[in-house]
């Protein structure tokens, strides 16, 4: 076999593996995948997580027979507007209880749990937050 055919071969195998990592992307979140969101999120180098502030306030919820939570209330610079971010409520050892997604619009945007969740309140034991653009 020539060189041509084993280079073409390589970029085949390159192509199916990004086409399976966009699938299995849009399987883990069930969003449509936008080949040019990465290029996008370059434009938005002034904001970094840090430059976020992520609340939750604990209420009563009677499904849960005490205390929980179903929403991340974020607040962020003008220079992060626009930006997606996943609040992700961690237990113990690092278990992920719940999660949110959404776009910082005002201040604060409040970013309830998927599908309606609660998280009882007594099993949070941090937060974990990701910039996705």
């Amino acid at each position: 076999m020539d060189r041509t055919h084993v280079w073409g071969r390589r970029l085949l195998s390159g192509a199916f593996v990004a086409l399976a990592a966009l699938g299995f992307r849009y399987a883990v979140t069930g969003d449509e995948v936008d080949l040019l969101a990465g290029a996008a999120a370059l434009d938005r180098v002034d904001c970094t997580v840090d430059d976020l502030s992520v609340e939750y306030s604990v209420d009563y919820v009677a499904e849960l027979g005490g205390y929980g939570v179903s929403a991340a209330r974020v607040s962020a610079p003008e220079d992060c507007r626009g930006a997606t971010v996943s609040v992700t409520f961690t237990g113990a050892e690092g278990r992920a209880l719940g999660r949110a997604t959404g776009v910082v619009r005002e201040a604060p945007t409040v970013l309830h749990l998927h599908d309606g969740g609660q998280v009882p309140a007594a099993d949070i034991e941090g937060l974990a937050v990701v910039l996705l653009g």
